[in-house]
């Protein structure tokens, strides 16, 4: 008697900082196990040289998938106030800086929202963070990158507070539009590159991207990485199913 027998598969390592506060105390950080949901000929190219496609915000915004299109993906609006008064000043819409390749995937191993994207299998990232850093060297003009789950709002909308030098009034005029836009990217920095209306919530995005120095990245970009296929895994390598865990003898 015995299990069905299955690719031997180390646990991943969810250990990416630790910080020691006192001693003997410390505090941790663990990185998820994350699913990237594929149609089975993308996961068997992946797995046979590492084949891979990022996308885009613009992409996104474009997307004849209902659940992958996002109209207002990379935009933001952020109610501006006088970081000196706290008095509100403007409300802005502005597309957050570059656009980035970015990679989509989800906290769920969930088989009916794999559906719903329309696809048959997923490539399992045991560690996103060193994924993230190996995808990177393939990637022309490669300046920063960064990971993380969305967060979900009502609204598309933060706040920010800016030097009142920053808050010109006349928005409406170019030269004073694009300062006010300037110090509000500085002050929100990466939060409108993770931030998605509600509606979208079900999917549990958890998003890696990265940020590039050329002008027109376009809507796509196709690259091989064999050497981050070690940090992923196919389906039914992980996760146990009721009839794997029946002795083989009464299967």
């Amino acid at each position: 008697m015995g299990l069905h027998k299955r690719d031997l598969l180390s646990p991943p390592s969810r250990l990416r900082h630790q910080a020691v506060y006192r001693p003997g105390q410390t505090w941790q950080v663990f990185s998820p196990v994350v699913y990237r949901y594929l149609e089975q000929r993308y996961v068997e190219a992946f797995f046979a040289d590492g084949s891979l496609r990022l996308t885009s915000f613009s992409r996104c915004q474009q997307h004849a998938d209902e659940q992958r299109l996002d109209h207002e993906e990379g935009l933001i609006r952020v109610l501006v106030s006088s970081r000196k008064t706290g008095d509100f000043r403007s409300l802005t819409e502005f597309k957050a800086g570059t656009d980035p390749f970015i990679l989509c995937t989800t906290l769920w191993h969930n088989q009916s929202l794999m559906q719903a994207f329309g696809c048959d299998s997923f490539i399992r990232i045991h560690d996103p963070a060193e994924f993230g850093a190996r995808v990177s060297k393939h990637i022309p003009g490669f300046v920063q990158g960064g990971e993380g789950p969305c967060m979900y709002q009502n609204r598309r909308l933060i706040e920010a507070a800016i030097d009142d030098t920053s808050t010109s009034s006349d928005i409406f005029n170019e030269g004073s539009r694009n300062d006010l836009e300037g110090a509000l990217k500085d002050a929100v920095q990466h939060f409108p590159f993770f931030i998605k209306h509600r509606s979208f919530s079900h999917q549990a995005e958890y998003r890696l991207l990265w940020v590039t120095s050329v002008q027109q990245p376009g809507d796509y970009l196709d690259i091989k990485v064999p050497e981050a296929r070690e940090l992923c895994s196919l389906p039914g390598t992980f996760e146990f199913e009721e009839e794997d865990l029946k002795p083989a003898e009464s299967r």
